[in-house]
């Protein structure tokens, strides 16, 4: 009895961990306004253009804090059916770097070569995103 009182009161005591967040769109979206903030003002009509042109139907509008998601709405777009975006797209939304030995080379699957011109969804999912926006 003494046992289980003890265990209970430990368990009881013991902090637990918080549950992980993702980013989220708030994130993505609040760094988005950051950098918009900090832009050039013929810069800032180019991305206005650029982000302007999508049609894809996935983000409310095409601000740079909603246009901010987009990659997470296209990851997810198809995820309860096919699920090919998901499976050909999710390595694409981050890099994983490793604080004690940073290597890009490693963590970008040695960087595998496009054809110039080629788009990035043509080539390996096996991929970075710094490859993809090169």
């Amino acid at each position: 009895m003494q046992r289980s009182v003890a265990v209970l009161w430990f368990c009881a005591a013991t902090p637990w961990p918080p549950l992980a967040h993702a980013w989220g769109d708030e994130g993505h979206q609040i760094v988005a306004l950051i950098a918009q903030h900090y832009l050039d003002a013929p810069v800032k009509l180019r991305v206005q253009a650029l982000l302007a042109s999508d049609s894809s139907g996935l983000v409310p509008d095409t601000s740079m804090a909603n246009e901010a998601t987009w990659a997470d709405r296209y990851r997810d777009s198809d995820r309860d059916a096919s699920a090919r975006r998901y499976q050909q797209t999710r390595q694409w939304h981050y890099v994983d770097l490793e604080l004690s030995s940073p290597n890009l080379e490693r963590a970008c699957f040695a960087h595998p070569a496009l054809p110039p011109g080629t788009p990035a969804i043509a080539g390996p999912a096996e991929d970075c995103v710094v490859d993809k926006i090169d």
